[in-house]
């Protein structure tokens, strides 16, 4: 799915981030690129815990 296809009712998007290297240091390097700093300890766990997204397009961060 593309980025402005996924929605949720219980968690709201905190960012919308287009990129195409979707190994776990290219999401990291992403998010800290558009906040200014790391978001996450581990993103391999924000993944599976999902606060963060995996599209077609790029990537979504959510928060609960």
């Amino acid at each position: 799915m593309k980025m402005k296809e996924v929605k949720s009712v219980t968690w709201k998007k905190t960012a919308e981030i287009p990129t195409d290297d979707f190994s776990i240091d290219g999401i990291a390097r992403a998010i800290s690129e558009e906040f200014g700093k790391p978001m996450f300890y581990d993103t391999a766990i924000a993944i599976k815990e999902g606060y963060i997204q995996i599209c077609d397009d790029g990537i979504i961060v959510w928060c609960s």
